[in-house]
């Protein structure tokens, strides 16, 4: 799965030029107000948003299940929690047209990525196919925070473009934590020490144990451990 968007704001025609929104900003401006729910919704979207000269071609990369003429159609089906899984990591409010167009595009993406991998579990059916898929994305977000860091200037629109992709690489590790390994992903306080190149914060730590626990207890609640999950919420 490719991250086209975040590779372009990062690398490519999508880099923030200055303060001036895009040149189409006027006739955009009323899709920003919120992020659509489906995954159709989000492409077309977010297409709409970037215009003519930044289309992304989002079927380019679909999954196709390789293994629909077996017998064996065993997988992990991924259950969703009442509560989403989220990560509440303090994001500056979008007030100029730059920043409300930046937000909703960084935004927008990461919802977009998480339905896209929850659909190429129903579509591969093959935990060995996903799981593979899943690290590769985790893999390129890494990627991307470390770039940030170390190679571009320091402004509010890749400052938040990293704080979403902190928190988009840990949520998939909630979500998708019966697929995954510890070792397929860094722990929290070494992605902070090994990609950002600083200590996470109380308040970063903090949030991402908080979404933890909520998305555990969930997880207990679903098997009738009740008596367990009370005593992790609490």
């Amino acid at each position: 799965m490719e991250l086209k968007i975040y590779d372009s704001i990062i690398h490519g025609t999508l880099q923030p030029q200055g303060d001036q929104p895009p040149a189409h900003y006027s006739e955009i401006s009323h899709l920003l107000q919120e992020i659509p729910v489906t995954l159709p919704e989000l492409e077309t979207r977010l297409n709409q948003v970037l215009g003519r000269n930044s289309q992304v071609n989002f079927n380019a990369d679909m999954p196709v299940n390789i293994t629909q003429y077996l017998s064996n159609q065993d997988y992990t089906s991924i259950s969703s929690d009442y509560f989403p899984t989220e990560i509440t990591l303090l994001l500056p409010r979008a007030a100029t047209p730059i920043q409300r167009f930046y937000y909703f595009v960084i935004t927008a993406e990461a919802q977009r990525i998480k339905l896209r991998l929850l659909q190429s579990i129903e579509i591969l059916k093959d935990d060995v196919c996903v799981k593979e898929e899943i690290k590769a994305v985790l893999k390129l977000l890494a990627r991307y925070a470390k770039n940030i860091r170390e190679h571009t200037q320091s402004n509010s629109i890749f400052d938040d473009l990293c704080k979403q992709i902190v928190k988009l690489y840990f949520e998939l590790t909630l979500i998708f934590d019966v697929l995954l390994s510890e070792t397929d992903y860094h722990s929290f306080l070494d992605f902070y020490y090994n990609r950002l190149n600083r200590q996470a914060d109380e308040s970063e730590l903090s949030a991402y144990q908080k979404a933890q626990h909520i998305h555990q207890a969930q997880y207990l609640y679903n098997d009738f451990d009740s008596a367990a999950a009370q005593s992790l919420l609490a």
